[in-house]
Parts: C-alpha cells; structure tokens; sequence
C-alpha cells in the first residue's frame, strides 16, 4: 500500500535531538554518517552474522537516495552553510564538509547529502540550513537517474528536511515503517568517503538513560539512517537524537512534528517584517580624534583600526522597548568618549535623533534613547536549553552605510557552551556577528554579543568573534539598565577625550635577569610580570602613598575581579628604538615629519590604560615588592594630570606650525622644571614657514621677540602682529634663534634667518 503523507497533529510531541559543534561551521548534524565507525550491539545481545548484515544493506538500498543542492552566488555573496557535517570513518569525530559554498560553485558540483525515501516522491535528508538565494536546484539522484525536488516540510524537533520529487525516480522502493516492531535493530546510513558513495550496516547504538536536572530523562542514538529489524522491516529513523525511554520514537518518520512550506514560509514572512520594524539601522558619529594620539594593538585588534578612528559608524540597533534601543557594539572607552550624535532609522527609513543612555558593564553594547517610540521586540525569558535542536527563526542583518539589508531564513540550536558565571551560550550555524534569533513567536532568543573587558589582556594577538548571548541573561540588565552600566565608558568634551589614570610612576618592565637580581622570580613567573618604579612624581598617588624608586610593583587587585592585573608597563611589541636619532632629525625628509615617533615614554602604556579601564574613583589594592618584603597599598584611580595627547594645543597656520604644552611627561624627559618656559613643537607642515626657517618636530620654543612662552596661549598672543618674530628654540640641551620676517600685511615670509646660540 502506498503510504500516505500525514502528520496528525494529535501526535505532535516535542523531542529534542543532539549534535554536535564544528568551530567553522557553527555546527554540524551529530550522528551523520555514524555507520562509518566500528560501534557495539545496542540492543539485547543476539548477533547478526555479516552475511545478514549484507543482506540487510542490500534489502535497503533502494531507498538510499542522494540528494545535491546545486548552489549559486547571490549578489557578491559566496553560499553559506552550516547543517552538515560527516563522521570521519576513522576517528568517528565530525568534521566539516570538504569544500565550502563558493568552492563547491566555482568547481561546478553540487553539495551532496544522504537521502532516504520515506514515500513515492518525498525524501528525508538532514537540513543543510542553506538560504533559498543560494540554491539554484536540488536534484535527488538514484543509480545515475536525477529528478528534482522541492521542500515540502521542515521538522520542529529534528535536524531533517522533507523533499518532494517533481517526478518518480526508476528503481527505488520507499521505507514502509512498521510501528512496535522489536529490536535488535540494525542501522543502514550511507554517505560519501573519498569521492565514493557507500552504504553502511551496523547495529543501532543507543547510549545508556540521561537523566538530566533541566528535562525529561533520555537515550542518545549514535547515527543517523534508518533502523531496521532483523528481518528487514523498517522500525523507524534516527537523526543522532535524544530518544524518549518509552520507544515512543520508532514509527514513520512522516508523522514527526513539521511545518509545512506554506506555514514555513509564512513564519518566514512574519520575522521578516519583526526584524524589519525591531532590528533597525542605526548611525553613529564620533569627533575625529585628537591629531597625534595613541593607538594600543588590542584597540586594533579590538573595536579595529577603523574604529578607533571612526568618525561615523553604521550599525544595528535592537528595539527592545518604545524608548529603548540596544547596540550590539563594543566599544572603548576611548571610541566612546567622542560620541557626539546618535540617529536610529524606522521601517521606513526615517531619520529619529536618540540620546546616549549608557554602556553595558558587562556586555559589549550600549543603550540609547529614540526621541520617538518604536515597535519593540519581545525578549524570551525563558531558559534558552528549551530551544535546543528547535527549528529557530534566523535573521542576518547587514548594515553597509546607509543600506540596511536583511536575509531571514532558520538556524537549530546545536548546543552550548558554558561562559562567564556559567551562562550557556547557544551554537548555530553562521556567523554570530551579524545573526539574530528568533523564536516562532517572534521572541528574541539570542543576540550577536561580546562579553565587555574592562580590562583588556593585551598579550592576545587576536581577538574573538561576538557570540551569542541568550536574550533571557540581557532581560533583567534592560528592564533596569541604570544599574548595569558602565560610568567611564561615555561620551565626553574634546578636552577629556585622552584622559589617563596614573598613579605617579615610571615602570621598567622585568625579564629575567632582573627578577632574579631583586629576588622576584617566583613572585613574577621569573620576570615575565612586575615592573620596576624607576621615577616616582611629586604629589602623585604613589608619592602620597611612600612608595619609592626602587619598589617592583607586581599586581593590582580590583574588588569584583576575581583574576588580579598582573603588572606589565610596555606593550607587547616594544618600543621601536632605544633612544631619539636627535642627531639625524635635520636630514629628515619634511614628508616624514607626521611619522616620526614621540622621544619620550607615553603616558598611555599598558599600565596607565589598565587602570583607566578600571574606573575613574573605583578602589583598587596594589601589591608591592622592596627590601625583601611584600606589602599593599590601598589606591583610587586618579585622573592623571594633563599629558601630551591631552595637551592644550594651538595652530599657527601662518606658520605651518603647531605646539602644546609641556606636560609632566615631556618635562620629565627634557628635564624642565614646573617653571621652565617652553611649548613643544608637535606638528610641522612640509614646505611651509617654520619647516623652511628649520623648525623642527618635539623642538621646545622657549621665547617669543625675548618674551617667555609658558603655554601656548602666550604663543598665540606672542606671534600676533610685529614685523619679525624671534623665536628661541631649544633641541634638547643645543640652544639656537630662529628670525622670520614678515610682511607689511603680517604674513611671514620665505626667507627665515638661523642663528645658533650653543647651549
């Protein structure tokens, strides 16, 4: 009798299935292809000789089909997928497929998975999970005879798709499936190993009952394939699952819980017009950065290069209430701190300002305000293990200037892993950083999302991909985001853009031979952590507190940071030279003015940046090593004085010059009292007045027509008007004058006149 295609909604019963993560593709169909590996009897202890297991193989095989997805470039997009994988018949581990989307294009072969005929026309075959813009075809093929097929039903609770053949394939005989039949059962898989398609035979392996806290106890089913009898009747199919204990699970696949394409396609249509109205463009546009400041690897590695010096920024926006919207984006404090205007966009498009609320503390994101209500989005609060293996609503949002574009199509939970404070973060396929989940309901599962580090390890060379973090742990931080947020990571005036905390020290990094010398290495992991106090500044923190030059500063201990800041003052790459070529600075070509580096020690180390990632006011305890003694001191972060990056600065356009203040920094290193004029020479523009009269870079102009320059406000009073300026120049101890004539307009002129004055 030919079977009839059917699911009656009154056997619709939620199963969970499992599998198993694959790093690149997000995850894979666990128990696929298990029949490849060596497996035990799982069922009583009666033997099957290989040559039933042979027959039973070849009693199967007309209803082993193969199924190829034909792919194809949408746009400029290469095919993405992430429901497949194959167990390697020699470790039994999973591994991805061998060629990826744009490769399977451009080599002109389809993707190809097993197939397994439950009816005349319909095929169940594992979900690839490929967006319909990438599929071209899908073809099933059988003894070298092709038909083509469509989907007809996505399952609820399996990794498994139904086809539906545009015409009958010769030769095969679908599965008919007869409940209750009785084990021991064999399952028959086959697959694609070197080129080869094979069919496998073994017994059906069910791992013993699980009895979880968070469900219904089960049985795990290694494999995916048909199970059948000894006999050679068709019990049921396995997809790698959990299986209930009650055999609940044998019978006719073809009545598992299913959408239908139609209801499929609906649900689609309905996330599309959610994510249309809830997950919005947003624009963000920053003050450019202050000319000459500092940027650490990690910023590179971190928010990247281009954010870090961003000067608008296009994004998504998550509408998690009327007056609420929530950014995806982490950002440091010092991208933030030049946020100068936010603009979401409707459905429409339609430009609505929005006001900074705030930056998570412990999530990669800030919250800002519409100046319009929105539609919101509900976020799940339920425990986000309900969804596991559940076919999920997917939206891919892609933000590129002002083009906002959206792919919705379905993502399984595959599992989790476990993350900070034991939060379970969801595996699906496809990448995190652009996806958002949605349940059938149109709740917000999950969200693309870093964990924020305040303070940054800045040993790592690379950084991590956002992952997914379940909407249910960002509930309770959005329904009061005020006590959630981070104070030092806000926009602030231009002023307090580059502002450091410092506690009044300069710090030599240790190596080896110098934590031995001070009797440190089991303190410092033989000198790989801990500084040396080289200098310590009057009335700093650390003056105040006693601590001398001398002291090895090894950690610092944050409250609510379980793991201490271990103490390093330089960045991993160094210092590009041991001391300034000030000898070789007037053989420089005028182009390379902008690249020559600063001669003294930045203020902003990876120190001084560790603790302004701590928080301006917040405690924090630091542990010191002298005199063969350990001791503490107790600290709050200070914001340091003002130094070079953050230095008041004038340009003297006329000239093609521009200067700042002496900071504590750069007295330090020309060795400048507090009182000492001066205003250092921080840009020179090539060709122009003072590059001519042979002004150069990080030179200090001490005079002005013999009238001390003690910041830059006297510079730009000083040059104001006159016929001539007569600057005195210092280029560390060497002294000289410096004469620029101007015109009678007060323009100075080309012809400058040098004076060397010695010392």
């Amino acid at each position: 009798m030919k079977p009839q295609y059917q699911i009656p909604r009154s056997k619709m019963t939620h199963q969970n299935t499992e599998r198993h993560a694959w790093p690149r593709l997000a995850w894979a169909v666990a128990g696929l292809m298990a029949g490849f590996g060596a497996y035990s009897w799982g069922q009583g202890t009666e033997t099957i000789t290989p040559e039933e297991q042979t027959k039973l193989s070849d009693k199967a095989a007309a209803g082993l089909v193969r199924v190829e997805y034909w792919l194809q470039f949408d746009k400029a997009d290469a095919p993405t997928m992430g429901g497949w994988a194959r167990r390697c018949p020699q470790c039994g581990q999973f591994h991805p497929i061998e060629a990826e989307g744009g490769q399977l294009v451009d080599e002109e072969r389809p993707l190809e998975v097993p197939g397994y005929l439950v009816g005349e026309q319909l095929v169940l075959a594992p979900d690839v999970m490929i967006h319909p813009r990438f599929v071209a075809k899908i073809e099933v093929r059988y003894a070298g005879k092709t038909a083509e097929a469509r989907p007809k039903a996505y399952m609820k609770d399996r990794a498994a798709v139904v086809l539906e053949l545009q015409g009958r394939l010769e030769g095969t005989r679908p599965f008919v499936f007869e409940a209750g039949r009785k084990g021991p059962y064999v399952l028959v898989s086959h697959g694609q190993t070197d080129g080869v398609w094979a069919r496998t035979t073994g017994p059906l392996e069910i791992k013993s009952v699980s009895a979880r806290e968070d469900g219904k106890p089960y049985r795990v089913a290694v494999g995916t394939g048909v199970v059948l009898t000894r006999d050679g009747a068709a019990a049921g199919m396995v997809f790698g699952e959990r299986l209930a204990t009650d055999d609940s699970w044998l019978g006719a696949p073809t009545d598992w819980p299913h959408y239908p394409v139609q209801e499929y396609e609906a649900l689609r249509e309905r996330t599309t017009a959610l994510a249309d109205a809830a997950l919005i463009r947003v624009k963000l546009n920053f003050r450019s950065p202050k000319a000459g400041s500092r940027q650490s690897r990690y910023d590179v590695f971190s928010d990247g290069e281009e954010a870090s010096s961003a000067t608008e920024m296009d994004t998504v926006g998550v509408v998690t209430g009327p007056s609420q919207v929530l950014i995806p984006l982490n950002l440091k404090a010092n991208v933030t701190a030049r946020l100068e205007r936010i603009t979401v966009y409707d459905k429409s498009g339609r430009a609505i300002e929005a006001t900074f609320a705030g930056t998570l503390e412990d999530y990669g994101a800030l919250v800002v305000r519409p100046a319009e209500p929105l539609a919101a989005i509900t976020i799940a609060t339920g425990p986000v293990t309900d969804y596991r293996d559940r076919l999920l609503m997917a939206a891919e949002v892609i933000v590129q200037g002002n083009n906002r574009t959206c792919y919705v199509s379905h993502r399984r939970i595959a599992g989790f892993d476990v993350g900070w404070r034991r939060q379970l973060h969801p595996k699906v396929a496809g990448e995190a950083k652009q996806l958002f989940v949605l349940g059938d309901t149109g709740q917000l599962i999950a969200v693309p999302m870093e964990r924020r580090q305040k303070i940054q390890d800045e040993s790592r060379y690379y950084y991590d991909e956002p992952g997914l973090v379940a909407a249910a742990y960002l509930a309770p931080v959005l329904a009061d985001p005020a006590a959630h947020l981070d104070a030092s990571n806000v926009p602030v005036g231009e002023a307090q853009e580059n502002r450091l905390a410092w506690m009044g020290v300069e710090l030599q990094d240790l190596d080896r031979e110098l934590a031995r010398l001070h009797k440190v290495s089991d303190l410092t992991n033989d000198g790989q952590s801990g500084s040396l106090v080289s200098y310590v500044y009057a009335d700093s923190p650390a003056s105040r507190a006693g601590i001398e030059a001398g002291a090895i500063l090894l950690r610092l201990r944050v409250p609510g940071r379980s793991k201490p800041i271990e103490v390093r003052a330089q960045d991993e790459y160094g210092d590009m030279y041991d001391e300034f070529p000030w000898d070789q600075l007037d053989d420089l070509p005028e182009e390379m003015y902008d690249e020559i580096p600063k001669p003294w020690p930045s203020a902003e180390s990876r120190f001084t940046r560790a603790l302004t990632d701590i928080g301006f006011g917040k405690k924090y305890t630091a542990v010191f090593f002298q005199a063969g003694r350990q001791f503490e001191k107790e600290f709050a972060v200070e914001e340091s004085p003002a130094h070079y990056d953050s230095a008041a600065r004038f340009e003297a356009k006329e000239l093609g010059l521009t200067v700042r203040d002496l900071t504590y920094e750069v007295r330090r290193y020309f060795q400048k009292d507090a009182n000492d004029p001066g205003v250092i020479v921080s840009k020179i523009e090539a060709g122009r007045k003072a590059a001519v009269a042979g002004i150069r870079p990080y030179e200090i102009i001490t005079h002005i027509n013999d009238a001390p320059v003690a910041t830059v406000r006297d510079f730009e009073r000083l040059i104001s008007g006159g016929d001539e300026l007569r600057m005195s120049v210092k280029r560390m101890t060497q002294g000289r004058v410096v004469r620029i004539k101007r015109s009678a307009a007060g323009a100075a002129v080309e012809a400058p006149v040098r004076t060397d004055t010695g010392g």
